[in-house]
């Protein structure tokens, strides 16, 4: 039987230099069980830790989480370890390194420590006990020990040994568990000479057979028992445990799945008439209710409506004096744009008139800004709209991934929305999204997040709290590691909004949102020193979004220049977005399901799976080296609100002027 270490560090901990998985790696490879990671009053190790496990699907190896804490016990600071035991143990943990945090980690109570006791196992520390207990009678020692679970002793100078001993005695008298553990605070005994700290106590990772070693100071029995038995014996006492669930924890809006229905159909038909186009209502079916009307999948089996929900409310407070500028994939989803999330209509270009149900698609067209207007039979003029984005690069091909809505906000609201979500869910806490940048060992927010704790939970449920100051507080993991948990509302900010504003309000005119006739400002640009857009001709509204997707992609932007030059392609050929692949790959019949696949891992290790269909050869060195594209949605969205700002350039250039606009945002 193979020991099990109960004492160790991990470079969260300051001046330790062991990663966390390396640490476990090696502990398997030593052949033992399970290890306690107990780093110094933090537990940031634990995420990255809980996902090597579960991702590798390591069954045959316990982590023991656990942490080193500074307690306050009569005016004195002892250091002892907690031990998480069972998932109730976790949450309480989770209070106490909230409650050090709150403290501004100057340590914690004891008093505090038995009340949040249940599913936790206090260890104490015999070897940094040695002077105060050499101040107590035995009886006195007794009654200290009885507080704590379990007691550790560590290898240490031959003048304290027979101390050690007669602690273990009196600890085993009063049938207390004691174990043998080092302090690991590098993982190889060659790792000694790069390990900085002063640290006389610290050590490798040892073998079992070398801690029986430096117990044998001991009699056999109590260095085995000790080192191997009691290690095990612990072992046995503490659960195996989920950091994180799958499952994702919503707040709770009322009859949330029929508001949104309701709401979907009453803008649906309002656009296009009452007896709705099939490949509309076909369309908001996928969306909702996922291919085959699966009830576990899509917005509404996935009860992902409460999202949409939310942003419908926010995006409803800017609305009436700012345009809405999105960001990423929302406009991905025509349901977004009919509960008014986005301006775009993800649908292919089409004609439709919804006096006499006419509705037909153009696919002639990559968008339908660029389509000439027509006349229905009935005499009215044919209405056009959308985009030709695909609803699967967005939720996957089932329909199941959580939506990620981002709005561009204007500053000057930011008070008003925040105020307005916490309206929403009063019985929610609500708090800011905690952020690690690695690269620089800092803890921080991300400065627009918010993240929703429903009603009938606590923050401690899902993570500690981080006090970073006496009125900002944000989750103590990485938002990334909450995501599937815990919803993250983004109120991210942008100038552009306002700028759009500052001009409707000096103009009292406001470009259509969605039959502005950019013409005139297509001949502006092609008039500028551009050298872009010289070389490139671009004569439609999605060839310039094409250019400003380029712009942002200058590797991508560089090897199509050459195919422009040496004339083996045109602007048509180019492909700026994984949504554009994604359709490249239907046209050449492609299953859809394997388009998906196969535009989702673009890059330099995926191109092989290109090479046995009939793709232009062109796109294999596109792709190899820019395996990240941007949202056609993105592009879309921001390309047209810089046309606007241009198109009140040209036709207002005083008011343009007079709202001191940097012409270099353009």
């Amino acid at each position: 039987m193979e020991r099990i270490e109960f004492n160790a560090l991990t470079n969260i901990s300051k001046g330790i230099m062991i990663e966390p998985i390396k640490l476990i790696e090696y502990a398997i490879s030593l052949g033992q069980k399970g290890i306690a990671i107990t780093d110094f009053m933090d537990i940031e190790a634990f995420p990255k830790v809980y996902r090597y496990i579960k991702d590798n699907n390591i069954s045959n190896f316990k982590v023991i989480y656990g942490v080193k804490i500074k307690v306050i016990v009569n005016e004195s600071l002892i250091t002892i370890n907690v031990i998480v035991k069972n998932k109730v143990g976790l949450k309480n943990l989770y209070k106490i390194i909230s409650l050090i945090s709150k403290n501004k980690y100057m340590g914690i109570k004891r008093d505090e420590l038995v009340k949040l006791g249940d599913g936790l196992l206090y260890g104490l520390d015999l070897n940094k006990m040695l002077d105060i207990y050499d101040n107590l009678s035995n009886d006195d020692i007794k009654r200290d020990m009885m507080w704590y679970d379990y007691l550790f002793v560590r290898p240490c100078d031959k003048i304290y040994h027979n101390r050690i001993k007669e602690l273990i005695d009196i600890a085993k008298n009063s049938r207390k568990i004691v174990i043998g553990t080092g302090e690991v605070c590098y993982l190889k005994k060659e790792n000694k000479s790069n390990y900085k700290e002063r640290d006389l106590d610290a050590t490798y990772l040892k073998t079992t057979k070398e801690m029986l070693e430096d117990f044998s100071f001991l009699d056999s029995d109590t260095s085995y028992e000790i080192v191997v038995k009691n290690t095990n014996l612990l072992n046995s006492l503490i659960s195996n445990i989920e950091i994180f669930d799958d499952k994702l924890y919503l707040p709770e809006i009322n009859d949330s799945k029929k508001d949104l229905i309701e709401n979907v159909y009453c803008r649906a038909k309002a656009i296009y008439g009452d007896k709705l186009p099939s490949e509309v209502s076909d369309r908001i079916n996928l969306e909702l209710y996922g291919r085959s009307f699966r009830k576990d999948k899509g917005i509404i089996g996935s009860n992902y409506e409460v999202i949409f929900l939310i942003y419908k409310k926010l995006v409803s407070l800017t609305q009436v004096n700012y345009p809405i500028m999105e960001r990423g994939k929302v406009g991905s989803s025509l349901i977004a744009y009919l509960l008014g999330i986005t301006n775009i209509n993800p649908l292919k270009p089409h004609y439709y008139c919804k006096h006499c149900s006419k509705f037909y698609f153009e696919d002639k067209y990559e968008t339908f800004r660029d389509m000439p207007d027509k006349i229905c039979k009935c005499g009215k003029k044919l209405l056009k709209n959308g985009y030709n984005i695909p609803i699967e690069t967005y939720l996957d091909y089932d329909i199941s991934k959580m939506p990620v809505i981002n709005i561009n906000f204007p500053i000057e609201i930011k008070e008003e929305l925040e105020k307005n979500l916490k309206d929403m869910f009063p019985d929610a806490s609500l708090i800011k999204a905690g952020v690690y940048n690695s690269k620089y060992n800092k803890w921080g927010i991300h400065p627009g997040s918010i993240m929703i704790i429903p009603k009938n939970f606590e923050i401690e449920d899902f993570t500690p709290i981080k006090y970073l100051n006496e009125n900002l507080k944000a989750t103590y993991f990485d938002y990334h590691d909450l995501n599937k948990n815990i919803l993250k509302i983004d109120f991210l900010y942008h100038d552009i909004p306002s700028i759009l504003k500052k001009l409707k309000d000096s103009t009292n005119i406001t470009p259509s949102l969605l039959f502005t006739d950019y013409k005139d400002v297509y001949e502006y640009l092609n008039t500028t020193s551009n050298v872009i857009i010289q070389k490139l001709e671009p004569k439609t509204f999605y060839d310039y979004v094409k250019i400003f997707g380029l712009y942002h992609a200058p590797t991508l932007l560089n090897k199509y220049l050459k195919l422009i030059e040496s004339k083996k392609i045109t602007l048509k050929d180019i492909i700026i977005t994984r949504e554009d692949f994604y359709n490249y790959l239907l046209t050449l019949n492609i299953d859809s399901k394997e388009a998906l696949e196969i535009s989702k891992s673009l890059g330099k290790n995926n191109m092989d799976n290109l090479k046995k269909y009939d793709i232009k050869s062109y796109y294999f060195d596109i792709f190899e080296s820019c395996p990240f594209l941007l949202p056609k949605a993105h592009l879309i969205s921001y390309t047209s609100n810089y046309l606007k700002i241009i198109w009140y350039m040209i036709h207002y250039e005083k008011e343009f002027n007079d709202c001191k606009i940097d012409k270099c945002i353009i």
